[in-house]
């Protein structure tokens, strides 16, 4: 998993020129200590002056091929805030079964790897959680990640969800023959890692059992993760090779968001609050307009009052329009 953002050159040149710099200076000093004919050192001085104004022509280059970039870079510093954000759970703790699985498939839908995942990923993707199309970022040109760790991710994915559905069937079938009752019919936590470590704990929480019927669903349970210990050790060792991957990644996207923001200083920052501002603003006006719209339709089936509530629809079509407008003004603005 790689990031480039800035070639080798653009990272390096200020560095460079310091460099070259403090060279050229210990050099003309040694040629003027070592010189015979003083009355000759006026040459050594039109040399370091010409030497230092070409450096600082080229160093006027370079900053102005850096800053030229500002508006693309600024595209690839909101996406890498924004998986660091993704990621950021990874500082705290390290990631459970399905919480990794999610996180997974969130972050191939984000580096575009996989329709698959997208499919998975059971929420609606708006245009401004998936900031690389707003600007039509290409992301395989500066987020490199090989097929072989993507193939790695699609394993364990595959892995967990075979054996929590292997869990799910061994549990049920056990409810069912015992006829045994939940506390509430709609509950479905089946937290694979949370039944293993703390599975007094979650049948106490999610059935309605006595203390004899409680230790023989414990054993029973018990008895899934003894006959199945090779499949939890494989998986366990597949959760934390992502884990790590995971961490790594992490503080390759901190390191490059930080030499953004050390590049183009505090302007960067200010743009990306405003942008996240403005696209709040944005989400909250559409929220409404659907909460308004859903409700004139439930008033209309309801009560069939077309005559009277087709001017306020039409109002709310034309605040739709204005809003895509206002919309579009904003992203040319930041964009």
């Amino acid at each position: 998993m790689k990031i480039k953002i800035f070639s080798l050159l653009e990272r390096i040149y200020k560095k460079l020129v310091v460099l070259l710099v403090i060279f050229i200076t210990l050099a003309s000093i040694i040629w003027y200590i070592r010189l015979e004919e003083k009355n000759n050192a006026f040459i050594i001085s039109i040399i370091y002056a010409l030497s230092l104004f070409g450096l600082s022509v080229y160093l006027d280059y370079m900053n102005r091929i850096v800053y030229e970039k500002y508006y693309t870079i600024k595209e690839h510093y909101r996406y890498l805030r924004w998986i660091k954000g993704l990621l950021d759970i990874f500082d705290k703790k390290e990631k459970n079964y399905k919480e990794l699985n999610f996180t997974i498939i969130k972050l191939q839908v984000f580096t575009l790897r996989t329709e698959k995942s997208a499919r998975r990923l059971n929420f609606k993707l708006s245009k401004f959680d998936r900031p690389q199309l707003a600007g039509n970022l290409d992301i395989s040109k500066f987020i490199i990640i090989d097929d072989k760790f993507t193939k790695i991710e699609n394993e364990y994915i595959k892995f967990y969800n075979k054996l929590r559905y292997e869990l799910e069937e061994y549990i049920n079938q056990y409810i069912e023959e015992n006829k045994i009752i939940k506390k509430n019919i709609l509950s479905n936590d089946y937290q694979m890692e949370t039944i293993k470590n703390s599975t007094k704990e979650w049948i106490k929480d999610l059935f309605i059992l006595g203390e004899p019927e409680s230790i023989k669903f414990e054993k029973y349970i018990s008895g899934f993760f003894l006959e199945n210990k090779n499949k939890i050790i494989e998986l366990d060792s597949r959760k934390n090779k992502i884990n790590k991957k995971y961490i790594s990644f992490r503080k390759k996207l901190i390191k490059n968001i930080n030499q953004i923001e050390k590049i183009y200083g505090r302007r960067i920052n200010v743009d990306y609050k405003n942008t996240d501002l403005y696209l709040t603003e944005i989400d909250t006006i559409k929220d409404i307009i659907k909460e308004i719209n859903d409700t004139i339709m439930e008033i209309q089936d309801n009560y069939n009052a077309e005559g009277d509530i087709s001017d306020i629809i039409h109002n709310i079509d034309i605040l739709k329009e204005k809003t895509n407008s206002i919309e579009e003004l904003i992203i040319d603005n930041i964009g």
